[in-house]
């Protein structure tokens, strides 16, 4: 809280709003002097001798001041997270964790049709495998944008459409939207990850990840295959999809999306205001899961005999379809939609987020 505007004021104390040390953190009993430089930059009065006096605390403040999205503390940060285009505002430098993912691609059409790839992510924050940074300082006001997801194709044999981009000028890169899963020949889609391949033709090459590798995740859709009736899965944040006729089952999988493990659905989901929790739904919450994945493959479609279509990524990539249309990946992850079956549409690839957190 901030200092008062009035009235008493000392460096310690035991009264909130009166007490320099407990506005800075610090015991009440702590020994401190108003030349400090954290005392100092509390007062707005920088530079060792110039005057400053208890007069120039009243009403300042320690903490930083932020808004914009859906605002709430999780696990000693404070989070900001949007779901569409907004500002980011915080008052201070400050080391901020930033999660940044495009637009899922739409999954191919008509049979046998590859999964859509996964929107690129960018991320900066604690993890096994942080890309460039374990934060990144902000400090002003930053608009943000959201990558739409692709279209799932209809059932009359194209391919889906690429996920959109989105931006956030914190970071040196934007979110490359996903690329669509391929329903015709040798028309393999790269994107932020890249679209599976269509079934049954003879064209190895996968779909390429456009995601830049410094402060950037994506891989490759899986490969055009020969002799099988499975198309191949689109690519993940963490893993390449699977090849519709790989030696490895199950055949067509969309490649998994990357945990982010301070971001838990179930511990993030039931902090957030209403009408967010509306917009992303329990499907949303139950996509992260505990380990907090994003930005999942969406599955190749199939037309041979059950089990069916292959599975999306984890982290919300779409189911691919058995003799029916493919799944649409869920809203908010990035993550693929799912290749169709025989004569079904493609599944719609997920919206892309950015969410922005720095300690409390």
């Amino acid at each position: 809280m901030a200092l008062e505007s009035s009235g008493t004021m000392s460096i310690g104390g035991s009264t909130s709003g009166r007490s320099i040390n407990l506005e800075l953190g610090r015991p009440a009993t702590q020994s401190s002097n108003l030349d400090e430089t954290d005392l100092r930059s509390l007062a707005d009065v920088p530079g060792s001798g110039n005057q400053i006096g208890i007069d120039d605390f009243y009403g300042a403040s320690a903490a930083v001041e932020s808004t914009g999205g859906a605002k709430f503390e999780l696990g000693g940060n404070t989070i900001h997270l949007f779901t569409g285009p907004g500002t980011f505002t915080i008052s201070e430098s400050t080391n901020c964790f930033v999660l940044l993912i495009g637009g899922g691609g739409g999954g191919g059409g008509d049979r046998g049709s590859g999964g859509g790839g996964a929107g690129g992510m960018v991320y900066y924050g604690p993890g096994p495998t942080p890309s460039q940074a374990a934060s990144i300082t902000l400090n002003g006001p930053y608009p943000v944008s959201i990558g739409s997801g692709g279209d799932g194709a209809p059932g009359t044999n194209p391919n889906g459409s690429q996920g959109g981009d989105s931006s956030f000028p914190g970071v040196p890169m934007v979110a490359k939207g996903g690329g669509f899963g391929n329903s015709t020949a040798n028309s393999m889609q790269p994107g932020g990850s890249g679209g599976g391949g269509r079934h049954n033709e003879n064209y190895s090459s996968a779909s390429s990840a456009t995601q830049p590798p410094l402060g950037g995740f994506g891989n490759a859709g899986g490969p055009q295959s020969a002799g099988t009736n499975m198309g191949s899965g689109g690519g993940g944040a963490a893993f390449a999809g699977t090849s519709g006729g790989g030696s490895f089952p199950p055949h067509g999988k969309g490649g998994d999306g990357k945990p982010i493990s301070w971001l838990p659905g179930p511990g993030v989901y039931p902090l957030l205001p209403g009408p967010y929790q509306s917009t992303l739904g329990t499907g949303w919450r139950d996509a992260l899961g505990s380990s907090g994945f994003f930005a999942g493959g969406g599955g190749g479609g199939s037309n041979e005999p059950p089990p069916g279509g292959a599975p999306g990524g984890n982290g919300g990539g779409g189911q691919g379809g058995q003799n029916s249309a493919g799944v649409d990946a869920v809203d908010y992850t990035g993550s693929g939609g799912g290749g169709a079956g025989v004569n079904g549409d493609g599944g719609d690839g997920g919206n892309g987020i950015c969410i922005i957190a720095f300690p409390t």
